[in-house]
């Protein structure tokens, strides 16, 4: 009964609490495109419900300086630079129904065939 009592309790706190990711509806998924120096959009993603993003670049050629944006319409909402060797990632929390552009850019280095790995989390309702 206490077990049953506590439970209830911890769902109702979640649910009062629609800020907070729910990772049982997480959607992932992956791709591939090829490096520019010139800031060049490679995805375009629109968010099924409000939720969080998270997109992370898997580059596996050293360059002087990345730089990863994400972009709603006309403004930049997040960015993300690298010198060297690294990953760059771009998290921010997104609406439903609304369009969102990454765009990547490098300098100082050979274009290279990269990986993209998007993870959305959906709040909890």
């Amino acid at each position: 009964m206490l077990k049953a009592l506590l439970q209830q309790l911890l769902i109702a706190f979640r649910g009062s609490h629609k800020s907070v990711p729910f990772y049982r509806s997480t959607i992932y998924q992956t791709g591939q495109f090829t490096s520019s120096v010139s800031n060049q959009t490679f995805l375009t993603y629109t968010a099924p419900s409000d939720g969080y993003l998270v997109l992370q670049i898997a580059q596996d050629t050293s360059v002087e300086y990345v730089m990863l944006t994400m972009r709603r319409e006309t403004m930049d909402i997040a960015q993300a630079y690298n010198g060297g060797w690294g990953w760059p990632v771009v998290t921010s929390p997104v609406k439903k129904g609304e369009e969102y552009t990454f765009l990547y850019k490098i300098t100082g280095g050979n274009p290279a065939k990269l990986s993209y790995h998007l993870n959305f989390f959906s709040y909890l309702n």
